[in-house]
């Protein structure tokens, strides 16, 4: 069984900082002191006004087999994505193409309580809608490729666990579903997986 450590990925953007400026060895001393005392693994990116300035990984991405982590390393994010996922719904608001409290039926209207869930209450895991992640049977694929109609069709079948805005319930339904919405507005796939379509549309 692989074991793999910790590993913290690191995005900087730095706004003042020019790539004539920088100073890598100075940089490369800082990370190196960290890895070689355990303190740091992890691939390191930081940009300024769209150019990468400084791009280098420490450590190991498979520690037991001695494999080291590269640029290229991809990695596990979990729901660190759900912050994005909040600032990209909070931004489309300020376009205003949606309201804090707009109900979610006209994206979703087979979601149970569709006509009363606002997308407020799905940011705040207040929408009762059921987390399919709960479910006995989500270790069984969840390393499996889903499209956007089958995982659709998961979260359908979970139904509701409350009435929403009742109470706070934490589920990864809700920001699949807040996800699926910026896609659909701003027309473009958030998801790496191709598959994901709008249920409505998918032949």
């Amino acid at each position: 069984m692989r074991k793999i450590l910790s590993i913290i990925f690191i995005s900087f953007i730095t706004g003042s900082v020019s790539a004539q400026e920088f100073d890598h060895e100075k940089l490369d001393n800082y990370f190196e002191t960290l890895a070689a005392n355990n303190k740091l693994m992890g691939s390191i990116t930081m940009a300024n006004e769209g150019e990468i300035i400084y791009q280098k990984a420490f450590g190991f991405a498979e520690v037991d087999q001695q494999i080291p982590l590269s640029t290229d390393s991809r990695f596990r994010v979990g729901s660190i994505s759900k912050m994005f996922t909040s600032a990209l719904i909070l931004k489309a608001i300020e376009e205003e193409k949606i309201k804090l409290d707009q109900k979610i039926d006209a994206f979703y209207p087979e979601i149970e309580n569709s006509e009363i869930i606002s997308i407020s209450q799905l940011m705040n895991h207040r929408s009762g809608v059921h987390s399919f992640t709960s479910d006995p049977d989500y270790l069984t694929w969840h390393t499996a490729p889903k499209s956007r109609k089958s995982l659709y069709s998961i979260i359908i079948h979970g139904g509701s666990d409350f009435e929403p805005d009742s109470k706070a319930d934490y589920s990864n339904s809700n920001y699949v579903l807040l996800t699926w919405i910026l896609e659909d507005i701003y027309g473009f796939q958030i998801s790496r997986m191709k598959t994901f379509k709008h249920p409505k549309r998918d032949s």
